[in-house]
């Protein structure tokens, strides 16, 4: 074993009446061992999330990030603070935002939106190590 992961899920329930399910989770991982542990390039990693099967890319899909990129491809492999991804379902439209911490590794996140399939995901080292994507114990 290399790293521990600890989950923190809080739950909010908006108001009466109201469809949304709102929820915080906060992941921490640790490294276990005395060695640094270095995160190498990929531009998947960090937290990701699937859409709905039917949200193919004939779909009217949202992508917007906090730097204002709108779309897919303009949105992908580029650093935001957070993103939101969207898309039809059989109670009207429904998605997520996905909110990167300010002291996460290599803040801010590099985003990375599949272009043929509905997951999006932050990737820490989208463009490989650095200093900061090494995990001390």
């Amino acid at each position: 074993m290399v790293l521990t992961e600890g989950w923190r899920v809080t739950t909010y329930v908006p108001g009466p009446g109201t469809p949304e399910t709102v929820f915080e989770l906060e992941t921490t991982q640790r490294n276990v061992t005395a060695d640094p542990l270095t995160l190498t390039k990929h531009i998947y990693g960090g937290l990701g999330f699937r859409g709905l099967p039917t949200w193919t890319v004939d779909a009217p899909l949202t992508f917007v990030t906090s730097e204002g990129q709108l779309g897919r491809k303009a949105g992908d492999g580029q650093r935001a603070r957070w993103f939101a991804f969207a898309g039809p379902t059989a109670q009207g439209r429904g998605g997520i935002a996905i909110l990167a911490h300010p002291s996460n590794v290599n803040f801010p996140q590099w985003t990375r939106f599949n272009p043929k399939d509905p997951f999006v995901a932050f990737t820490p080292v989208h463009d490989g190590p650095s200093p900061s994507s090494r995990i001390r114990s």
